[in-house]
């Protein structure tokens, strides 16, 4: 089996080796050099970050796709990711140019249903947003939204009217959902929700970034830091 990995988060958790993620609302809020620094797509150093309606520095820039592709166990998987609209809402950053979501995405989803075996969307949105986007574009396998309960839920739901499975991450990071993907012709989806418990070892690359959080902290303090 091969595996790759999807978030929907908020402050930029750069330890993560992600395939695709979608950017939050505290992440756009920050400084355009953070932002820069980490979504920037290069040829040699391709960003994980996708978004349909979110520009750093403008669309025009192209700093971030708009979708991805990634291809794992002869399954074509595309992702595009949107900020919902009440999200928008709280962005106050003149770096960053945001569009209607739905208008976003209109385009996209042809292009993706050409590319891939399953669609999946990121939505840094409210519950009831993501189900109407879900309505709104029914191609879509999976709709990962942000919305929800602090913890994802035992089983998954499906959005009403649709064949759409509806992921609901949490916000707590205490336990993460994996989908399988099985069949050639007739895709078949599994859910399962798995707590991050004891059973995984600590990160030693993260243990070593708290490490020298501190020593930095301890060196510069918080002004130095460039912490408010």
């Amino acid at each position: 089996a091969e595996i790759y990995t999807l978030s929907v988060h908020d402050a930029l958790p750069i330890w993560m080796k992600d395939d695709a993620s979608a950017l939050g609302a505290s992440d756009l809020k920050l400084p355009a050099d953070k932002l820069f620094s980490v979504v920037a797509n290069t040829e040699a150093v391709p960003s994980p970050f996708v978004s349909a309606n979110v520009g750093v520095f403008g669309f025009a820039h192209g700093m971030s796709a708009k979708q991805r592709v990634v291809q794992l166990g002869g399954v074509r998987v595309g992702v595009t990711s949107v900020l919902g609209k009440g999200y928008q809402k709280e962005i106050n950053n003149p770096d960053v140019e945001l569009s209607d979501p739905a208008a976003a995405l209109a385009p996209i989803v042809p292009s993706l249903k050409e590319q891939c075996d399953v669609m999946v969307l990121l939505a840094h949105a409210s519950m009831e947003e993501s189900e109407e986007l879900a309505r709104k574009f029914p191609d879509f396998d999976v709709v990962v939204t942000a919305g929800g309960p602090p913890e994802p839920p035992d089983e998954p739901a499906v959005v009403e009217g649709t064949n759409t499975l509806l992921v609901e991450v949490g916000t707590k990071g205490m336990a993460a959902v994996v989908l399988g993907i099985y069949g050639e012709s007739d895709r078949r989806i599994r859910y399962q929700r798995v707590i991050i418990d004891s059973r995984y070892p600590d990160s030693a690359y993260v243990k070593q970034l708290f490490a020298n959080y501190q020593d930095q902290l301890r060196d510069r303090g918080l002004e130095g830091l460039g912490i408010r």
